[in-house]
């Protein structure tokens, strides 16, 4: 299975007042999109959104050139829901589905703190000569997930849109959730 975390991507006001995607943030996704296809990373099963329009039309570009069988909006990706909430939807998929791969669109801190949760590491986790790390607008990285009975490991990837990586890359697979 693989998992791709994606930050929906800049986003401005429209005259309602909704943020939706700039056509700076329809660039980022549109590039990281393409880089996912060029990887071999062009096929997901499902594709699941945040309901915020910002999320919702950082979908629909990257399914302009990716293959997704369906997406799926979620109130458990909903901006400001804790983190255990991802953790949550992803345990509904493995349990009744078993994709071989999802790309989920989200937001801050909901995807970064999931992400060092599985690590096992803290919230505020930071690389020793930076700042503590997170997606930025239009960013996305990608983890390989090992499913073996009830142990869940990850193997955390490079952010594929830009120069930066994900700061934890452990030499063998973290154990994650001994309840998954």
């Amino acid at each position: 299975m693989l998992l791709v975390l994606q930050r929906h991507g800049h986003d401005l006001p429209d005259a309602n007042g909704t943020s939706v995607l700039s056509a700076q943030g329809r660039s980022a996704v549109r590039a990281n999109a393409q880089t996912l296809a060029s990887t071999c990373l062009s096929h997901f099963r499902v594709g699941i959104s945040s309901p915020s329009a910002r999320c919702r039309e950082t979908l629909q570009e990257m399914s302009q050139h990716l293959s997704i069988g369906r997406t799926v909006v979620s109130d458990q990706l909903s901006s400001g829901s804790d983190p255990r909430s991802l953790e949550s939807l992803l345990l509904g998929f493995l349990e009744t589905e078993r994709p071989p791969s999802l790309l989920i669109v989200g937001h801050e801190p909901q995807l970064t703190n999931s992400v060092l949760s599985w690590l096992g590491l803290p919230d505020d986790f930071s690389e020793p000569s930076g700042p503590r790390w997170t997606l930025s607008r239009g960013e996305c990285m990608y983890i390989v997930p090992e499913v073996l009975g009830s142990t869940f490991s990850l193997h955390a990837r490079p952010v594929l849109s830009s120069a930066r990586s994900f700061p934890y890359r452990p030499s063998t697979p973290s154990t994650c959730y001994d309840r998954l």
